[in-house]
């Protein structure tokens, strides 16, 4: 979701006569007509209000309310369900991955274009086979994007692309998930992050090149509008068994997504349940957003505050 809201605001940066920037804006450009030109959808096979999974944990001091969110939505989600919207009422301190009221778009927007691009003449062409350039072409002019304004952007980059203009069609937007509906109803409430902007952002420009190309490429291959419409259903209901079946379907179909889920989930999993832990040892009550994806399983935060002797039970 940082990057997508990064991209979307990067059209506004200060103009710049250098080839290097002149294609950055011009591919902004092309993202924010492409996404103009698919409205969101309404939705009208879901709950009439949504009531995703929400858990009380509890400590000697402390009493949090954890609520497993998605990074996109519509205005068909708001508000929640009365129970999670009184919780988040009641609570002193609001909890999110990313506190977005203090990110500096300039300076996220730097971080993904340095880790972003190729260096020099590289272009992604170079990295995949025929038949893999001409899918991305061919996913690409489905939006009305020619793939030669995006030819210097790395492999990771564009998954998070496609995969962002193919909730846009599906009906959701970034800019309208749920981390965002209560960073605007916090009003006093005290903000707290998990993590940093640049962080999240850049995540995925961590891995190898072959696992890098190996997730793009499953990207492309994929039936993304119908992962989208199954993943907010089954959000949407709380339906904790879909989520984890769909969220970790991944991890047994090749030994290269082993390091992904390591490094995208269960290594953050093990930082914020520390963060969590220390929230607790205070006397002050928190409503906490993290991504559904990092509270089921058996390597989730749930798991992790169980284990640590923490009262959980799923309200």
């Amino acid at each position: 979701m940082i990057i997508i809201l990064s991209l979307r605001r990067e059209i506004t940066m200060r103009k710049n006569k250098s080839d290097r920037n002149g294609l950055h804006l011009l591919f902004f450009l092309s993202l924010t007509f492409v996404l103009a030109l698919f409205p969101p959808k309404v939705r009208g096979d879901l709950l009439s209000r949504p009531s995703p999974a929400i858990w009380q944990i509890t400590s000697e001091n402390s009493t949090a309310y954890l609520l497993g969110s998605i990074s996109i939505g519509n205005d068909d989600f708001y508000p929640l369900c009365p129970k999670i919207e009184t919780l988040f009422a009641e609570t002193t301190k609001l909890v999110v991955e990313v506190d977005l009221t203090t990110v500096n778009p300039e300076e996220v927007n730097l971080s993904i274009l340095e880790q972003a691009l190729y260096p020099g003449e590289d272009t992604i062409d170079q990295h995949l086979s025929g038949e893999e350039f001409a899918l991305l072409e061919e996913t690409l002019a489905r939006f009305g994007i020619p793939v030669n304004n995006l030819i210097k952007f790395r492999p990771w980059f564009l998954k998070i692309m496609v995969e962002t203009l193919n909730y846009q069609i599906s009906g959701y937007l970034p800019e309208q998930g749920v981390d965002l509906y209560f960073l605007n109803k916090a009003g006093d409430k005290e903000i707290v992050g998990l993590e940093t902007a640049a962080f999240q952002a850049t995540l995925w420009a961590q891995f190898s090149a072959n696992t890098e190309k190996t997730a793009f490429v499953d990207t492309l291959t994929s039936d993304l509008e119908s992962k989208a419409r199954n993943l907010v259903a089954a959000w949407w209901s709380g339906d904790l068994k879909n989520l984890e079946k769909m969220i970790f379907q991944d991890l047994q179909k090749d030994p290269i997504y082993r390091e992904i889920y390591e490094k995208v989930y269960f290594e953050r999993n093990r930082k914020m349940a520390e963060q969590i832990s220390e929230l607790l040892a205070t006397s002050d009550t928190y409503f906490i957003l993290i991504h559904a994806g990092h509270l089921v399983g058996d390597q989730s935060i749930i798991s992790i505050l169980q284990q640590q002797g923490f009262n959980v039970k799923l309200l």
